[in-house]
């Protein structure tokens, strides 16, 4: 990464980048929610759709937020997690915007996909959320 002025440069170019194509996934998911792509998740249209902004929001927030501290597990599913979450996504909306692919894929297939990318973010904002406490708590108990 350059340093510097050019540095700051390319810090922001790559948040214009995230943020467009966190914008385009956003509305690709409306336009599959419009057509009642994911009609599987059978919780009516408010609750479903909630659920929906709700899985959106933890897989955005997870997958570009990352664990600098904390257990050493943690810090290695950060990148790993930067990487399968966009593609995981790519993938799933790929399916349920394509009619004919979508005839051939089991939806189970793609409710795991979506279901493990969502854990697998969960648990990192979790850990986000609890690092300091059990850095803290460690400190203290080492004393």
């Amino acid at each position: 990464m350059p340093g510097g002025d050019y540095g700051v440069g390319y810090a922001w170019s790559l948040l214009v980048l995230m943020a467009f194509f966190w914008i385009c996934l956003a509305l690709v998911a409306a336009v599959i929610a419009w057509g009642g792509g994911f009609a599987w998740l059978s919780l009516g249209r408010f609750a479903g759709g909630g659920m929906l902004v709700l899985g959106f929001l933890v897989m955005l927030l997870g997958s570009n937020l990352g664990v600098s501290r904390g257990l050493r597990i943690f810090q290695l599913l950060t990148p790993i997690n930067a990487v399968a979450t966009p593609l995981v996504l790519m993938l799933a909306f790929a399916v349920l915007l394509n009619d004919p692919v979508k005839a051939i894929t089991s939806p189970n297939l793609i409710k795991w996909d979506l279901g493990s990318v969502f854990a697998l973010n969960s648990l990192v904002l979790v850990m986000m959320v609890l690092s300091p406490f059990v850095l803290r708590l460690g400190r203290l108990l080492s004393m």
